[in-house]
């Protein structure tokens, strides 16, 4: 198979599941799928992120280690909102390690907060944070005021994302 002409081909769920299972656990399939998802033209990238998703879900151990370039790839110039969405979903999936829990948590909280930023980046971020907060304690406080700033601004699929968080939250403060 040729991965890139299958990628451009058709942008479909379909699709993904057929080159999802022709890469399987293979890792010289899974780099190949990387390298056009960090190197592509743009429209590849953008194609390649929804495969890239799917595999921070189903395969997290083999996201784990290409986490540090995709970090760099979202904050890059003109980045394709396909590539933050499934860049910040893949976050909720791996345990994110000390070395990029860092960059990540200032990311989500940015994206998060910013109103330019689509509304599925927004709330994958919010539970991304969501996760993080439950071993560190110290950033429960800023999502939860982050939340609370940017609720009477949101749309209805923000504010039902916010609610669930924000009970989560106040859960794990009384469970102190």
């Amino acid at each position: 198979m040729n991965l890139e002409s299958e990628i451009l081909k058709e942008n479909s769920k379909r699709q993904v599941l057929k080159i999802a299972k022709w890469i399987g656990n293979n890792p010289a399939r899974f780099k190949l799928l990387m390298e056009l998802f960090l190197y592509g033209e743009p429209v590849t990238t953008q194609r390649t992120a929804w495969t890239v998703g799917y595999y921070g879900e189903k395969y997290p151990e083999l996201i784990k280690q290409r986490l540090p370039s995709m970090l760099e790839k979202m904050n890059g110039n003109n980045v394709h909102c396909a590539v933050k969405r499934n860049v910040v979903r893949t976050l909720q999936y791996i345990e994110n390690p000390r070395s990029q829990l860092c960059k990540a948590i200032n990311m989500c909280f940015s994206e998060m907060a910013s109103l330019e930023s689509p509304i599925a980046v927004r709330v994958y971020s919010m539970y991304v944070l969501e996760k993080v907060a439950k071993q560190e304690a110290g950033i429960r406080n800023k999502l939860r005021v982050t939340i609370e700033q940017m609720l009477p601004y949101s749309s209805g699929g923000i504010i039902a994302s916010a609610k669930k968080v924000l009970k989560q939250l106040a859960e794990l403060n009384r469970n102190k």
